[in-house]
């Protein structure tokens, strides 16, 4: 349990802290502004470096970077999943068409066609995914009133429901 005992703060409220691991480079905001050493949250010393950001350029820039590593580990995981699933989806694959070739009907016979498609698709996915890049620009992290323009007039607002505690 992390233990603040001084009532100031030693850094502005507007300055961010984070620590960065100095071998792998993964990024962790610090839980409080005032928390400067990394022991106090049970990480090792030598492996975590802890920086502030103080400006507004230097904190956008630490979420791209935040935002880069959450979706590398995002394929990651996906991707081992794929893995992990291929043998049980080959013999899903094999299954449907031997039914396929045994089948007497139409419709069971479209039926497993379904199945293959829906095979072949998700393959696509993934050959999609391992292609991808990160792209910035693409980036869903950040405040919901940044994602659309409104109206502050009066007239703009008319006829919406009221929202927030000055509704």
């Amino acid at each position: 349990m992390t233990q603040i005992l001084q009532s100031r703060s030693t850094t502005a409220d507007e300055t961010m802290v984070y620590f960065v691991n100095k071998f792998t480079g993964e990024i962790r905001l610090s839980p409080d502004n005032r928390i400067s050493d990394p022991y106090k949250l049970g990480w090792n010393p030598a492996e975590w470096g802890m920086f502030e950001a103080k400006t507004a350029r230097e904190k956008d820039s630490i979420s791209a970077r935040m935002a880069e590593q959450l979706w590398k580990k995002k394929k990651d995981m996906e991707v081992s999943r794929f893995m992990r699933e291929q043998e049980t989806r080959n013999m899903m694959r094999n299954s449907a068409k031997i039914r396929q070739a045994r089948s007497p009907s139409k419709l069971d016979y479209d039926l497993n066609q379904r199945v293959l498609d829906k095979i072949d698709a998700d393959e696509d996915k993934f050959y999609r995914l391992l292609c991808e890049e990160f792209d910035p620009a693409k980036r869903t992290s950040g405040l919901e009133i940044e994602w659309s323009s409104a109206s502050t007039s009066y007239w703009g607002r008319r006829g919406e429901k009221a929202q927030g505690l000055n509704g």
